[in-house]
């Protein structure tokens, strides 16, 4: 466990992503075990797949086309 510079201790807290409530293992960690899995889960994944996941890309209302 880390100690911290003004005796901050392990709370339950809600997740700043889902909204539930998790044992938070101190003042940085406001993400729930389930949500930092996902989210890490999504940090490797290339450009190309996220777009397809947000829709076409446009500039000025006319598509682009990525070579990627």
């Amino acid at each position: 466990m880390v100690a911290f510079a003004h005796n901050y201790r392990p709370a339950n807290r809600v997740c700043l992503k889902c909204d539930k409530k998790f044992d938070s293992q101190g003042p940085g960690n406001r993400i729930c075990r389930k949500c930092h899995k996902l989210n890490a889960r999504y940090a490797g994944n290339c450009e190309a797949w996220l777009q397809s996941q947000r829709g076409v890309k446009r500039h000025n209302g006319e598509v682009i086309i990525c070579g990627c």
